[in-house]
């Protein structure tokens, strides 16, 4: 077993490395210091670093301790970081794992292993039953499980209705849950913004609405990358990865920025502001519903939750392009936009209903 060296001079193998990093009670704060192939040429050669340094967050897994995400120099986020992958490459190249010292300059060591079963602790035969703290009476109870479930109805597994089950694709996934009264209501209200004078300003087909919805998507996921730059046909500045070049997938810079500009969902004159502020977006949403209790038989385990739809544009009523209500939700990673209350299959991940909490007037009507 080759060794790998600590920077406090002394030798230890890769075991031993591993040994002292899963003894220790808590491991956020661990520093680490790791071969730059870990990540791959292509990394390597972006950062032009030797070595990468990174403090480690938490385990991935407590129960299994062995997959640490580590918060790496250059990077955002914590990366999921393999212990059994940070010794060597495929290729065999050695990484040279290293244990750095924390803040205060000390280093980890091999932590004495504590009982794992723990008698449980009674209190005291003359302890009383009840506290009084600051006025508040407090009952003095052990701690109590469930160590049967209660629930007797039958348990089934969530499906889907016609031919669903059928379906071999991603992309046959994509059409199957793609509620078809979407195209035609967006069709319905974007076209009248297209006056047809030319190619950009072309009336929409249902083909080409499929192409703007895949590339939504795909722009998506390239984060980083302003959506002007996503047809380039160079390569991004400070960036290894190949030229987005959108444009070869059959829409142009412009048409994209034209549909965006007047993409729209549902109506949006006064009439029917003037009955529900939230008329331009709300139809699909109903359409959305209705597609999903049509598709899918629901298994025995649902969940209530909520979810955000981020929002930074502007907020205002009588107007598609803004916002009726922004809520405010701090706990979520978006904690700005529009907020939906949801009804989830647990055991496939699905959402089968979404309605919009519209604001504190209608949740008080409701209740």
């Amino acid at each position: 077993m080759p060794s790998a060296i600590t920077t406090n001079g002394q030798a230890k193998t890769y075991d031993e490395i591993c040994a002292i990093i899963r003894s220790l009670k808590s491991v956020k704060g661990l520093r680490l210091r790791i071969g730059a192939a870990f990540w791959g040429e292509e990394f390597a050669a972006d950062s032009e670093k030797l070595k990468y340094m990174g403090t480690v967050n938490r385990w991935n897994d407590p129960s299994t301790k062995q997959t640490l995400m580590v918060l790496w120099e250059g990077y955002t986020q914590c990366q999921r970081a393999p212990i059994d992958k940070m010794q060597k490459t495929e290729s065999g190249t050695e990484l040279d794992l290293e244990l750095l010292p924390y803040e205060d300059g000390v280093y980890p060591s091999l932590q004495e292993e504590e009982a794992t079963v723990r008698p449980h602790r009674q209190p005291p035969e003359d302890a009383p039953t009840t506290l009084d703290v600051d006025g508040q009476c407090w009952t003095r109870r052990c701690s109590t499980y469930v160590d049967k479930d209660s629930r007797s109805e039958e348990r089934f597994k969530p499906s889907l209705n016609s031919g669903g089950n059928k379906l071999e694709s991603i992309e046959e996934l994509f059409n199957f849950f793609l509620p078809e009264q979407w195209l035609a209501d967006i069709l319905k209200y974007t076209n009248p913004k297209l006056d047809n004078r030319d190619s950009i300003s072309a009336k929409l087909t249902e083909g080409e609405l499929l192409r703007f919805f895949g590339y939504m998507l795909s722009l998506s996921i390239h984060k980083g990358v302003p959506l002007d730059k996503m047809w380039s046909k160079t390569s991004i500045p400070n960036s290894t990865a190949p030229p987005p070049m959108m444009g070869r997938h059959g829409m142009s810079q412009n048409r994209f920025f034209k549909i965006r500009s007047v993409f729209t969902c549902g109506p949006t004159d006064d009439a029917s502001f003037a009955d529900n502020e939230w008329c331009f977006v709300e139809n699909i949403l109903n359409s959305f519903n209705s597609s999903m209790q049509d598709k899918v038989i629901p298994g025995w385990l649902l969940a209530p939750d909520e979810s955000m739809s981020a929002w930074r544009g502007k907020v205002g009523r009588n107007n598609f392009t803004k916002i009726p209500k922004l809520m405010f939700v701090r706990r979520k990673p978006e904690p700005l936009g529009a907020e939906f209350k949801n009804i989830g299959d647990a055991l496939s991940g699905l959402i089968l209903r979404m309605e919009i909490t519209k604001g504190k007037a209608e949740a008080t009507a409701i209740s």
